[in-house]
């Protein structure tokens, strides 16, 4: 028989619309919003747009090594198609959007100003839970992620890595977990700690929370 495993004690969706939302009709952006096709010259002009001109990824020779890993990503998200409770189509009859377990909380994250999604996709992870977006197990909460046009340097503190280095700042705030994560750690650390604080555990580091 199949091992059973505990249920978490809450899920935290962060950067990305709800799954009821995906494929590439509901992608935000209006300009590639099928990106995994494109030429290799429009493939990385698409993908410095959604996320920034990484500096670690400008050598020619690095690019053709990840540029088919990063397609097939893309290609699995494009043709992913989420079904809404709602919806009446003949293809998806008798099929519902999963949903966690019951009672398991969830907390939907997004960084402001991030193009990659638009706010009501972000909400819509309350679809997957038990009670919808009105109910006790549902959370939503937004944080700063810096735009690369945003000041670093000294007096920068909070917004992330380079800005404590003095470095130039390149990522869009899609990529806040990585580039600025400070706001969004203190946040996990502090809803981490109340649950283990819950469960009459030891607090844990703000780091762990990551």
């Amino acid at each position: 028989p199949a091992k059973l495993l505990a249920l978490p004690l809450k899920l935290y969706a962060s950067g990305n619309s709800a799954p009821c939302l995906g494929g590439v009709e509901n992608d935000p952006d209006s300009i590639t919003p099928l990106i995994s096709t494109l030429p290799s010259d429009e493939f990385w002009t698409a993908f410095d747009r959604r996320y920034g001109v990484n500096p670690a990824l400008q050598s020619e020779e690095l690019k053709r090594y990840v540029e088919p890993s990063l397609r097939r990503d893309f290609a699995l998200v494009e043709k992913y198609r989420g079904v809404l409770p709602n919806d009446n189509n003949a293809r998806y009859e008798g099929v519902k959007p999963r949903k966690l377990p019951r009672g398991v909380p969830l907390v939907a994250i997004g960084a402001n100003g991030d193009e990659r999604y638009a706010r009501e996709q972000v909400t819509a992870w309350c679809m997957h839970v038990d009670g919808g977006c009105g109910g006790s197990v549902f959370d939503e909460r937004w944080f700063d992620g810096a735009a690369p046009e945003t000041p670093s340097g000294p007096g920068s503190a909070g917004l992330g890595p380079s800005a404590s280095r003095g470095g130039a700042r390149w990522a869009t705030p899609h990529r806040i977990v990585i580039e600025y994560p400070d706001e969004l750690l203190a946040y996990l650390g502090e809803d981490v700690n109340a649950l283990v604080a819950a469960m009459g555990e030891a607090p844990v580091a703000a780091a762990a929370a990551a």
